[in-house]
């Protein structure tokens, strides 16, 4: 299990990303009852009970979930569940989890109101301004100041690796100048490591959600991201490398909650 520093030392606050030594936890991409299996360990790890976890089903758009009770959310496979690719809760002994293999898991902390959110950002999401609507439905719903917020940006796939040529970057992002400058021409430079990427391009993912918390005003010394790159390192499950590799694909969890 990997942990980001600035969160562990928050008292109220349980949180946790799996690894591949905790198995892969989407019913999507394994055996049911073996994905079950996984969850559940891994949520006893953290001293969480299934029962008060709810587990969003993202679709990379920017629906936002509420959670005030378990009850808020269906059940699927034995386990809570709501579409959205952002919930939030202020609610202790509720807990928050999303899937990822490449995007970003974000956790924000309000440490004034103790609300939390638990934020899927995918080069697809957020360009659609998608952390600041985050943000805006905290202060709505919890009066959260944006200095008081906490921010956490989990395992992700990095510029490092999220390398495209101009026609596969033109299919996934047909408007370059939506990402603001975070689409990165690799002529030369250190992120160029073969002569095989001239000419490429790498997307930073996660340069750009930072400048984005930022720019919402949120402080940059309250902002923690973690240095994995999923696409690089096979502690954890990555779609993008999967399809250069043929390796099976699996799923991370994310769990957030406060006691």
């Amino acid at each position: 299990m990997y942990q980001l520093n600035s969160l562990k030392k928050i008292p109220s606050l349980v949180h946790g990303f799996s690894e591949v030594k905790d198995g892969n936890m989407a019913f999507k991409w394994g055996d049911k009852k073996l994905v079950f299996e996984n969850r559940t360990r891994f949520l006893s790890a953290l001293g969480i009970k299934p029962e008060h976890c709810v587990i969003s089903a993202v679709s990379h758009g920017t629906n936002i979930a509420v959670i005030n009770s378990k009850d808020d959310a269906g059940i699927e496979n034995g386990f809570r569940t709501v579409n959205a690719d952002a919930v939030m809760t202020n609610k202790k002994e509720i807990f928050l989890g999303i899937l990822t293999a490449d995007c970003l898991p974000v956790i924000a902390y309000d440490k004034t109101s103790g609300a939390i959110a638990l934020v899927h950002l995918s080069r697809m999401n957020t360009p659609k301004d998608f952390i600041s609507l985050v943000i805006k439905k905290m202060s709505y719903e919890y009066s959260t100041r944006i200095p008081d917020l906490i921010v956490g940006i989990g395992p992700g796939i990095r510029k490092e690796s999220y390398i495209f040529t101009d026609e596969e970057l033109k299919m996934r992002v047909p408007d370059e100048k939506i990402f603001k400058g975070f689409v990165i021409n690799l002529p030369v430079g250190p992120l160029r490591r073969s002569e095989g990427e001239a000419g490429k391009k790498a997307i930073d993912l996660v340069g750009y959600s930072v400048s984005e918390f930022v720019s919402a005003g949120v402080s940059e010394k309250n902002i923690e991201v973690s240095e994995i790159d999923t696409a690089a390192d096979k502690n954890f499950f990555s779609h993008y490398r999967s399809r250069s590799t043929g390796e099976l694909e699996g799923r991370m969890l994310t769990i957030i909650g406060m006691v």
